[in-house]
């Protein structure tokens, strides 16, 4: 739709221009009791007006102010807060879209202005029931959520630069008019324009230059040196830098130091990060999640647990209250934490696990064993490898056994299986009371190809006898010892 401006016009009409005789020294009206146009007021606050604690009726502004027509409701179905614009739509009481005021007070000019005003109106001549237009006049009402976002536009007392408002959110804009400032600009060595920043906010761009522009710059030693297109040089010396941002990467050929400005030692390679700040320690790298409490590195010259001397530590809540060690190592290589290592990896021949399980620790499924020929599996046990490329040395220890009560010479075998499959085995035989071999303590070694959860057993089985093995059943007499070793 297009927006419904009339000029304006009212019941008391004249029959002609009034003017004054031209000696006269007074004019036809004060600038402030206008519509619209350009006006001037002493103060800020007379660009402002407020609403008294009334219920009904014409609000009555302060008579300094520049008024707009205002009805305050009850808020109630039938007693809406009702704004009359005059027939141009852009204007109510004595204010105008686009008027300007000069402030005395301030030495500066405000625009008044809502933004998004055709957009506003258009949603609420939308609603139905909000807004009523005749050739004198429009009213509108606060039935409806666009008509009370339309009359809240009206009623704002925002001014540019008071309290925090600013150009985009105020109703009454400075207004600068051809005195406008730049306050900043970039150019484009691509497309060869430079985009100017004013007072106000806006840009203006500026393409096709041939002067003279910055095409590169080198720092050293607080010196920034730039060139420009012609080949000319020119430098900038500063000693201190207070606060930098930078939104982008940062690329360096140097050294970067931190500290204090005392480190002279050397040592240090082009690339290096180097912190001091010639105490016993350095600044500590400080690492915090979502502003959290932080783990840190440093070096210190003190002592942790058996270590002294220079160390470099891992600690929790560096430089806070309830901080502490987690990890340190010293000049020797010596490592001491106050957790446990957990490896994924090992080299041949370092012990990946070790564990000695006592006769509760394990399945004794009975104390009578070798009472045939074929094997009793008296003792199980699953064991986990943690690596998928090791040795399980399986060492099973047995103090207290006997065979008696039969007659003639008695041998037996035991043997300690994996899946099934024999690791090692021993024979133990008596002929006339003399023993040959034993068949406790057994070591064996298995192969280990994966971590999948391996069946260890012992057992034991006649040879040639008729007598049965008794075994005793306690934390002193048995235990099974698996050592892991990588291969």
């Amino acid at each position: 739709m297009s927006f419904p401006y009339k000029n304006p016009i009212s019941p008391n009409q004249l029959n002609g221009q009034q003017s004054l005789d031209r000696t006269k020294t007074y004019g036809t009206s004060y600038s402030t009791l206008s519509t619209g146009g350009y006006m001037e007021v002493y103060s800020l606050n007379q660009l402002q007006y407020t609403i008294p604690p009334s219920t009904f009726g014409p609000i009555e502004f302060s008579g300094n102010a520049i008024p707009i027509t205002f009805s305050k409701g009850s808020g109630t179905t039938f007693s809406f807060d009702t704004l009359t614009l005059q027939p141009d739509n852009i204007s109510s009481g004595r204010r105008k879209i686009g008027m300007l005021v000069y402030v005395k007070e301030v030495n500066q000019i405000y625009q008044y202005n809502i933004d998004n005003y055709f957009n506003l109106f258009t949603a609420a001549t939308a609603s139905t029931g909000t807004v009523v237009i005749s050739d004198f006049g429009t009213t509108i009402k606060s039935n409806s959520a666009a008509g009370i976002a339309f009359i809240s536009a009206w009623t704002a007392n925002t001014i540019d630069g008071v309290s925090g408002v600013t150009s985009s959110t105020a109703v009454w804009k400075k207004y600068y008019g051809n005195n406008l400032s730049v306050t900043g600009g970039t150019f484009n060595t691509t497309t060869r324009t430079l985009t100017l920043t004013n007072i106000t906010g806006g840009t203006q761009n500026l393409s096709g230059f041939t002067d003279v522009y910055v095409t590169g710059s080198t720092y050293f030693n607080n010196t920034f040196n730039y060139t420009n297109s012609s080949g000319g040089t020119f430098s900038v010396l500063f000693n201190t830098l207070t606060g930098l941002t930078v939104n982008g990467n940062i690329t360096t050929t140097g050294v970067t130091t931190f500290g204090n400005g005392t480190f002279t030692k050397a040592g240090f390679a082009t690339g290096d990060v180097l912190l001091d700040n010639s105490g016993t320690d350095t600044p500590g790298v400080l690492f915090y999640y979502a502003n959290n409490s932080n783990y840190g590195i440093d070096s210190w010259n003190g002592s942790f647990d058996v270590l002294s001397g220079q160390l470099v530590r891992i600690t929790n809540k560096l430089n806070e209250s309830g901080g502490a060690v987690k990890m340190a190592i010293d000049t020797s290589g010596n490592l001491v934490m106050t957790g446990f290592i957990k490896a994924n990896a090992w080299r041949a021949g370092q012990v990946v696990n070790d564990i000695i399980l006592s006769n509760t620790e394990v399945t004794i499924s009975t104390t009578t064993i070798a009472t045939s020929t074929s094997d009793t599996d008296f003792l199980t046990y699953s064991y986990t490898p943690l690596s998928s490329t090791s040795y399980l040395v399986i060492h099973y220890h047995l103090a207290s056994f006997s065979f008696e009560g039969g007659t003639g010479n008695d041998s037996y075998f035991s043997r300690i299986k994996v899946d099934g499959g024999e690791i090692t085995y021993s024979r133990q035989s008596t002929v006339n009371g003399n023993r040959t071999g034993v068949l406790f303590p057994l070591t064996g070694r298995y192969t280990n190809s994966n971590t999948t959860a391996k069946s260890i057993v012992v057992a034991c089985r006649r040879d040639s006898a008729d007598d049965n093995i008794t075994i005793v059943n306690s934390s002193t007499s048995m235990w099974l010892r698996i050592t892991e070793i990588a291969r």
